[in-house]
């Protein structure tokens, strides 16, 4: 699932999550689109990292009105955040609050079995 805007972290916890994704993007030169996962439980774990873009990017792009695969293929051209008139960390705060939820497949498939396994 995706929630925008954040909802239940401190300042101090976003503002580390910027930090770690910012030295993962500068460690591995990703330039463009990066997907990192965070989890935050008794401190900030980045679980998963991958220099794509995801299927989040339709709807975070609807939801803060920037069209970011268009965004990130100008930086990938050489364009610098400050080209694209982009602030470095957070955007700025919306006043409405956006969730993405997946939907599996076999809810398009009356009357099959939903559950995942079997015991």
């Amino acid at each position: 699932m995706a929630v925008y805007p954040l909802q239940r972290l401190t300042l101090d916890q976003q503002q580390e999550i910027v930090q770690i994704a910012t030295k993962i993007g500068q460690r591995v030169t990703c330039v463009g689109m990066m997907n990192i996962q965070f989890v935050v439980a008794d401190q900030v774990y980045v679980i998963e990292v991958n220099p794509r873009a995801s299927r989040t990017v339709p709807f975070m792009s609807k939801v803060t009105h920037r069209h970011l695969a268009q965004l990130a293929t100008q930086l990938i051209l050489g364009k610098t955040l400050q080209d694209l008139d982009l602030p470095a960390g957070l955007d700025v705060v919306p006043d409405v609050i956006a969730v993405k939820a997946p939907v599996f497949s076999f809810a398009k498939l009356p009357g099959a079995p939903t559950v995942l396994s079997q015991r």
